[in-house]
This record gives structure tokens, sequence and C-alpha cells, in this order.
């Protein structure tokens, strides 16, 4: 009798114990899971559809993101809007500040910006492209792993009248 009563014992004493480390555990793992938000002020289709990409680029073990943000609400409740970037780094789960790319709104939502790296680290945004040549800027150096700031030089415009061309690296 005796042999069985300790392993009993044991386990009354340890279930407990167990169970709330396992339950700590999923907690953890489910707060690690959870979506990030990125952007307020957004906007009836801040980040558009299929049709307008790419709306983001790995690039150095960042991601760059473009959205329409920091939106002003409009009478069609579409909101007026910003071209906005915000990078994310996916080792610790943190954003940077949204940098604003325009000091134009609007609440049109073609006017948000679709991202890009050429082959020699260069990042390209473009916005505004509604039947327009739209703006182009293009980062003044590669951006590199450790760039935390990105300064910005407009660039020549890709056509006199242009919808959102599709980017493939």
């Amino acid at each position: 009798m005796l042999k069985w009563f300790l392993p009993l014992l044991c386990l009354a004493l340890c279930l407990p114990a167990w169970s709330t480390t396992v339950a700590q555990q999923s907690k953890n793992s489910a707060t690690s899971n959870r979506p990030v938000a990125f952007a307020h002020g957004g906007k009836f289709k801040m980040l558009y559809d299929c049709r307008q990409r790419p709306q983001s680029v790995l690039l150095n073990n960042r991601l760059y993101l473009v959205y329409n943000g920091n939106a002003r609400r409009s009478k069609n409740g579409n909101g007026q809007a910003y071209p906005m970037l915000i990078t994310y780094r996916p080792a610790d789960r943190s954003f940077s500040k949204p940098v604003r790319l325009s000091q134009k709104r609007s609440s049109d939502h073609h006017y948000s910006p679709i991202i890009w790296a050429d082959e020699d680290d260069y990042l390209h945004i473009l916005f505004g492209c509604h039947k327009t040549p739209g703006t182009h800027l293009i980062s003044s150096q590669p951006v590199k792993a450790d760039s935390e700031q990105i300064n910005w030089a407009r660039a020549p415009q890709i056509a006199p009248k242009i919808s959102y061309p599709t980017v493939y690296r």
C-alpha cells in the first residue's frame, strides 16, 4: 500500500504546479503570436488591394511598410491621409516611429504608396499615381541593417500618366 501512496502523493502535490506552468507557457506563447498594430489614423483602403503592390519589403532583416495614415476625417468617411512609412524589426517585434512621406494628404485611395528595393539596396516609394505621374522617391543611400533614418531624394517621373505598376525583384 505504501508503494502506491508515495507516487500518488507526489502526483497530487506536483500536478497544480505543473498545470500552472503549462498555463503560463500557453499564455506567453499566445502573447507572442498576437498581431501587433503598426498604423494609427488609417483610412478606408489604407493598404489598398492586391493591384497596388508591394506595400512592404524585407531588406537587411527589417520590414519596410508603406500605407495611408495619419488621416483626418472627411465628409465621405474615407478620411484624408498622408503616405506613410514605418519599419518593423522581426527580431524584437518592434516598430519605428512612422514617417510622413509628403505634406500633401488625399482621400483618394489611389494615393496609397507602394515600395520596392532595387538590386543595390536602395528603397523606392511611389505614390499619387491616379492617371498622373505621381511622386517617386528613392533613398539617398543604400539601406543597411542599422539604418535608423532614411533620407529621400525625389526621383525622375516614371511616366507622364501611370497607374500603379507591379514591381518584382
